[in-house]
Protein backbone atom coordinates (compact mmCIF):
# COMPACT_ATOMS: atom_id res chain seq x y z
CA UNK A 1 0.00 0.00 0.00
CA UNK A 2 1.79 3.88 -0.42
CA UNK A 3 2.38 5.43 2.56
CA UNK A 4 0.03 8.01 1.38
CA UNK A 5 -3.09 6.19 0.93
CA UNK A 6 -2.00 4.58 4.43
CA UNK A 7 -1.91 7.72 5.85
CA UNK A 8 -5.23 8.61 4.61
CA UNK A 9 -6.75 5.59 5.60
CA UNK A 10 -5.61 5.78 8.81
CA UNK A 11 -6.90 9.16 9.42
CA UNK A 12 -10.32 8.10 8.33
CA UNK A 13 -10.39 5.30 10.69
CA UNK A 14 -9.44 7.84 13.56
CA UNK A 15 -11.57 10.04 12.61
CA UNK A 16 -14.35 7.22 12.90
CA UNK A 17 -13.54 5.97 16.10
CA UNK A 18 -12.27 2.61 14.81
CA UNK A 19 -9.41 0.19 15.53
CA UNK A 20 -6.93 0.54 12.75
CA UNK A 21 -5.82 -2.54 12.15
CA UNK A 22 -9.65 -3.84 12.28
CA UNK A 23 -10.46 -1.24 9.58
CA UNK A 24 -7.23 -2.14 7.76
CA UNK A 25 -8.28 -5.66 7.58
CA UNK A 26 -11.71 -5.38 6.51
CA UNK A 27 -10.72 -2.33 3.70
CA UNK A 28 -7.97 -5.01 2.31
CA UNK A 29 -10.52 -7.81 2.05
CA UNK A 30 -12.98 -5.02 0.60
CA UNK A 31 -11.87 -4.07 -2.76
CA UNK A 32 -15.30 -2.02 -3.09
CA UNK A 33 -14.31 0.03 -0.14
CA UNK A 34 -10.75 0.86 -1.22
CA UNK A 35 -11.91 2.25 -4.25
CA UNK A 36 -14.73 4.33 -2.65
CA UNK A 37 -11.35 5.62 -0.25
CA UNK A 38 -9.57 6.20 -3.22
CA UNK A 39 -12.16 8.37 -4.96
CA UNK A 40 -12.31 10.15 -1.38
CA UNK A 41 -8.90 10.93 -1.58
CA UNK A 42 -8.90 12.64 -5.01
CA UNK A 43 -12.26 14.42 -4.00
CA UNK A 44 -9.71 16.10 -0.92
CA UNK A 45 -6.69 16.61 -3.39
CA UNK A 46 -8.94 18.47 -5.91
CA UNK A 47 -10.35 20.93 -3.33
CA UNK A 48 -6.94 21.68 -2.02
CA UNK A 49 -6.00 22.16 -5.75
CA UNK A 50 -9.18 24.64 -6.22
CA UNK A 51 -8.11 26.13 -3.16
CA UNK A 52 -4.93 27.02 -4.09
CA UNK A 53 -6.63 28.21 -7.25
CA UNK A 54 -8.12 31.05 -5.88
CA UNK A 55 -5.62 32.31 -3.19
CA UNK A 56 -3.52 32.77 -5.86
CA UNK A 57 -6.15 34.59 -7.88
CA UNK A 58 -6.65 37.01 -4.38
CA UNK A 59 -3.12 37.60 -4.50
CA UNK A 60 -3.11 38.49 -8.20
CA UNK A 61 -6.29 40.83 -7.14
CA UNK A 62 -4.46 42.30 -4.54
CA UNK A 63 -1.17 42.95 -6.51
CA UNK A 64 -3.23 44.59 -9.07
CA UNK A 65 -4.98 46.79 -6.62
CA UNK A 66 -1.77 48.13 -4.89
CA UNK A 67 -0.02 48.74 -8.71
CA UNK A 68 -3.26 50.70 -9.02
CA UNK A 69 -3.00 52.63 -6.06
CA UNK A 70 0.95 53.41 -6.51
CA UNK A 71 -0.63 54.81 -9.91
CA UNK A 72 -2.57 56.99 -8.18
CA UNK A 73 -0.23 58.10 -5.93
CA UNK A 74 2.29 58.73 -8.38
CA UNK A 75 0.16 61.21 -10.20
CA UNK A 76 -1.01 62.93 -6.92
CA UNK A 77 2.64 63.79 -6.18
CA UNK A 78 2.93 65.37 -9.84
CA UNK A 79 0.20 67.12 -9.63
CA UNK A 80 1.28 68.42 -6.54
CA UNK A 81 4.73 69.29 -7.75
CA UNK A 82 3.01 71.17 -10.28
Amino acid sequence: MKYFAKSAMKNTATKKGVNWDAYKDSILNNPEQQQQQQQQQQQQQQQQQQQQQQQRRRQQQQQQQQRQQQRQQQRQQRQQQQ
